[in-house]
């Protein structure tokens, strides 16, 4: 699906955001191109365009945390032998 040709409106951003348990802060929408403010469950809040979120980015500090995690698993198995 090419996100770019759908014309798109806030009330379409803040819906996909609550079918991933987020939501969309901002008030205005302009195009997929222009950043929106947006909160995870976890109440971090971000800029990203729409563009990204359609296709599947979310919160970057949850990212950060789950490659962070992954990241000391990783190390701590390699020092068990």
């Amino acid at each position: 699906m090419d996100t770019a040709t759908i014309k798109h409106t806030i009330e379409d951003m803040q819906q996909f955001a609550l079918s991933k348990g987020w939501k969309c802060l901002s008030e205005t929408y302009t195009n997929t191109n222009i950043h929106l403010n947006w909160e995870c469950s976890k109440g971090h809040i971000w800029k990203s365009i729409p563009n990204n979120i359609l296709r599947g980015s979310g919160c970057p500090i949850c990212a950060n945390k789950i490659n962070h995690e992954r990241l000391i698993l990783m190390n701590k198995s390699k020092k068990v032998k």
